[in-house]
């Protein structure tokens, strides 16, 4: 949700760390020149002052001389940390930092028309796209990630009612080690959720379709 604008932030920042706008600028001349974009005195008393919003180029900009989060910077209850992996990732260009922070933006806006109930959804979907290989830029950690985590939970025979009255007990089950094949096929799925895969046999009914999947290869 957006509660802010660059302005604000921006003077924020000036105020916390006292800085000047010629501080901002000084501290943006390497990654302009890194980047070839060019910045001037001008641009910083226009953001500052709110007359203009920095675009997608001189954002990323400013987040790395002030080394904050875009989104925050640009206004949203974010993160004011920045998220370095992407940043110091092999291969890294300003054109793919453009576009992730394009896209950043457009999901921010659509997050911020939703209500809580919509927000913990929303987290929920993206979530599970992150264990999708195809859609995470890390898909053997998360992989191991989603396989150490799944567990059950099972009523004690002494729970009396349904209102959770009695103990429960959470047994863990040992991690799913995913072949080759398993690995291919799921990265042709489409991210699905399953609000009851906590339940009794939900786990063995994945891990039975993911069997079918290795068969039909």
């Amino acid at each position: 949700m957006k509660k802010e604008n660059t302005s604000l932030r921006l003077k924020k920042l000036m105020s916390e760390r006292a800085l000047k706008q010629v501080d901002i600028l000084k501290a943006c001349a390497p990654y302009c020149q890194k980047y070839n974009v060019k910045m001037n005195k001008s641009d910083i008393s226009q953001y500052v002052s709110g007359k203009v919003e920095p675009n997608q180029d001189k954002l990323f900009i400013l987040a790395n001389a002030l080394n904050v989060n875009e989104a925050w910077l640009m206004g949203f209850d974010a993160p004011i940390s920045r998220n370095v992996s992407l940043t110091s990732a092999a291969g890294y260009n300003m054109t793919s930092r453009t576009e992730h922070t394009k896209n950043q933006q457009t999901l921010l806006n659509h997050f911020s028309k939703l209500n809580l109930k919509g927000e913990q959804e929303a987290i929920k979907r993206v979530k599970e796209l992150t264990y999708v290989p195809d859609y995470s830029a890390n898909p053997d950690e998360q992989l191991i990630e989603l396989s150490n985590t799944h567990k059950t939970a099972k009523a004690n025979d002494n729970d009396s009612s349904d209102y959770g009255c009695g103990t429960r007990h959470y047994d863990t089950i040992p991690p799913y080690d995913f072949t080759p094949i398993e690995k291919a096929a799921s990265s042709q799925l489409i991210a699905a959720h399953n609000d009851h895969l906590y339940e009794d046999g939900e786990l063995d009914k994945v891990q039975s379709d993911l069997a079918k999947l290795k068969n039909k290869k």
